[in-house]
């Protein structure tokens, strides 16, 4: 109805088809139907239900489409979805719209990994970029895995399971060949009931799964940093205590008054040998990345919000969980208390807890070098489904996406914010010659979650909110060159 009218009348009346009439996490979203009438013309956008990732699709396109009213029929003015498809462009977002970012140093190439696999983790199928000249082609990883990472010789670990395996695999991307560890294990690789998979001839293979963690952090020389998750059940969340072989004798989880959770941090030295087992005890769900630095120092994304002066920072639905650092040589000894009774059963309820100011919300972190009050742990409290990933360069700097103000934060090593890279901006903001220059940095960001880095040469970054990988030159304020003399070789 034409409602600017003194009196409204009828234009028209249509059905319209938008299929899906259903709502929930893993169905079809409830279709949309919306009415611009600030334009010249009345406008109507339509968007179908999109198919769920566990049902069949229902329809052969996405939308958005906008239609007007002539001659009192309801017609096509624009397919969105016919424009994405003549431009090559995804016809959809990723699931729970993780788009994570993996950088290859030697090669300089970006691997895009979308999510594709069922229960909020798992990729397999990726495009990768060429940095250099912007080429772009498919690639499909040897196995479904949950996180990746390279090492500064160009090594990719994959790290994959499920609630009852835990795997790291490397490989040489030159070939996509295995590149066995010497301490590893041989090992079948599987996701979810399927018992075949890849067979791996050294893998790091860790007691327990990778529920509500799935993350993995290596360092520039390949020594890795790999959660685990214990539990008595796929839904229970009560550690599994038994001992099992871990390093040169059977382990068995330390459980003490005020320790959370389910979820264990070991690392790995190169050779995939474990090195240190339980660092940072007590650290609950995981889905916001770790870290190991050249220097072997960790960095750990938490769930919980950081406290100042009494208050938690920030929302939970904004996403802003805390980032840490914790040194190499305090990895063994540190840990997170909770005096919460809903984080732990009754028999380990602490009492009496510490008397200084908590540190992240209803929790003490012992052990940490610095805290920074904000992490991509995404908008889902009771879920990792929804995630981010924050990087560390090869100089230790922090870089952390915060979707919720559109930027990225760069720490220093002593996690002192030195700079804000983005601002709010659409898909029109790409620079100062585009439609909508925004100024200074001219980064328009609307959400994104996840960042890899080329270390002082280039940041990525997935903006899924604009549809687009972000590039950012990274530069100093003063750059001076300074001439070599011709070297003089020693007799």
């Amino acid at each position: 109805r034409d409602l600017r009218a003194a009196e409204p009348k009828l234009l028209v009346e249509a059905e319209i088809a938008l299929q899906g009439q259903t709502r929930g996490l893993f169905s079809s979203n409830l279709a949309q139907a919306e009415l611009d009438s600030w334009g010249a013309e009345p406008v109507i956008w339509l968007i179908p239900a999109e198919p769920g990732p566990f049902r069949p699709a229902i329809s052969l396109y996405n939308g958005p489409f906008l239609c007007v009213v002539k001659e009192g029929k309801l017609v096509l003015k624009k397919s969105f979805d016919a424009a994405s498809r003549q431009a090559g462009s995804p016809q959809k977002c990723p699931f729970f719209q993780r788009q994570q970012l993996y950088f290859d140093p030697v090669r300089e190439k970006l691997y895009v990994a979308e999510l594709q696999h069922g229960h909020g983790s798992g990729f397999r199928d990726m495009v990768v970029i060429d940095v250099r000249s912007g080429a772009l082609k498919n690639f499909r990883a040897p196995f479904g895995f949950d996180d990746m990472a390279f090492d500064a010789r160009g090594l990719a670990y994959l790290r994959a399971g499920n609630f009852a395996q835990n795997a790291v695999v490397r490989f040489d991307p030159k070939t996509w060949k295995e590149a066995p560890f010497d301490s590893g294990r041989a090992t079948r690789v599987f996701r979810g009931r399927a018992r075949t998979g890849f067979a791996a001839k050294g893998a790091i293979l860790l007691p327990g799964g990778t529920a509500r963690c799935p993350v993995l952090g290596v360092s520039p020389q390949g020594e890795a940093l790999v959660p685990c998750s214990r539990v008595t059940g796929i839904h229970s969340h009560y550690p599994d205590t038994s001992p099992v072989p871990l390093g040169p004798k059977p382990w068995a989880p330390e459980y003490f008054p005020g320790r959370q959770g389910f979820i264990f941090m070991h690392t790995a030295d190169r050779s995939g040998k474990v090195k240190t087992i339980d660092v940072l005890k007590g650290v609950g769900w995981l889905n916001g990345g770790v870290a190991l630095d050249l220097k072997g120092n960790a960095y750990i994304a938490l769930r919980d919000r950081r406290v100042l002066d009494g208050k938690p920072f920030g929302k939970i639905m904004w996403g802003n969980g805390a980032l840490i650092k914790v040194r190499a040589k305090d990895l063994a000894a540190s840990r997170i208390l909770t005096a919460d009774k809903g984080l732990v059963p009754d028999e380990f309820l602490l009492p009496d807890p510490p008397k200084r100011p908590q540190d992240i919300e209803a929790r003490w972190v012992e052990g940490a070098q610095w805290i920074y009050g904000s992490a991509p742990v995404g908008e889902q409290w009771s879920c990792v489904c929804k995630s981010g990933r924050f990087k560390v360069d090869y100089f230790g700097r922090s870089f952390v996406p915060e979707a919720w103000r559109y930027d990225v934060a760069v720490l220093d090593t002593n996690g002192n914010l030195i700079l804000l890279v983005g601002q709010y901006g659409n898909a029109d903001s790409a620079g100062p010659n585009s439609a909508v220059p925004l100024g200074g940095d001219e980064v328009g960001l609307f959400d994104a979650h996840f960042v890899a880095t080329q270390t002082d040469k280039r940041l990525f970054i997935a903006d899924v909110g604009n549809g687009r990988i972000v590039s950012a030159k990274l530069d100093y304020h003063t750059s001076e060159t300074v001439p070599l003399g011709r070297p003089r070789l020693r007799k």
